[in-house]
């Protein structure tokens, strides 16, 4: 989106006309107006988009990572005020991307534990994948505790064959009991569900609905 050019005004690039909404504070118009890369850069851009799909964690940084989720009903659904006003289809693939950009690193604590719960219900469904990850976890933390109690370097010949072994039981076990297949579905299915909320949610922040509370 540009401002029309007229004789007493210069045409502003998308890019700088975003830019100038994000630092204004005008979060609300960009879930409302259609942002439209030039025609010249559209097939890069495109090709931005498919690479955002393919890894959408490419802009997170390691605070994301760390960071504690929001609120779940307050900030994360947020489905207080109605649907249509904390979610709607994109206007346009650079309002698509503005929005997964801005939600993965802004909800990454909640997709990270959303995750972990489809895990648990995959895990359910799969006791003895789930025997199995204990069995993992409970032999590295007991060799950890031999290596710990006997004072065994990391040089030591005793040190390299115990975690040599214990790699090698951990993923005769893991494929044994399908630990990679339910991790994979988990993964696939906490991905779609990312992909999706991150997409439909507006990044217009809830500044709004607190302020308007503390008005009344």
């Amino acid at each position: 989106m540009a401002f029309v050019a007229n004789p007493l005004s210069l045409s502003i690039p998308p890019a700088n006309f975003e830019a100038w909404l994000r630092d204004a504070g005008h979060l609300e118009a960009l879930d409302k107006v259609a942002i439209d890369p030039p025609r010249a850069s559209r097939s890069a851009f495109l090709s931005s988009i498919i690479g955002l799909v393919v890894n959408p964690f490419g802009n997170v940084t390691v605070e994301d990572l760390c960071r504690p989720p929001l609120r779940w009903t307050g900030e994360f659904w947020d489905c207080g005020n109605g649907l249509s006003e904390s979610y709607g289809f994109p206007l346009s693939s650079a309002q698509w991307k503005l929005r997964m950009g801005d939600n993965v690193k802004k909800y990454m604590g909640n997709y990270i534990r959303l995750f972990g719960v489809i895990l648990a219900c995959f895990l359910y469904k799969l006791p003895y994948t789930l025997c199995g990850i204990i069995l993992v976890v409970l032999m590295w933390e007991g060799i950890r505790m031999l290596l710990n109690h006997f004072k065994l370097g990391r040089d030591s010949l005793i040190h390299q064959v115990l975690v040599l072994l214990a790699k090698i039981v951990s993923a005769l076990t893991m494929i044994y009991c399908k630990v990679a297949f339910a991790v994979c579905w988990a993964g696939i299915a906490g991905f779609v569900v990312m992909v999706i909320h991150s997409s439909l949610r507006k990044i217009t922040t809830t500044s709004r609905g607190h302020n308007s509370r503390l008005s009344r």
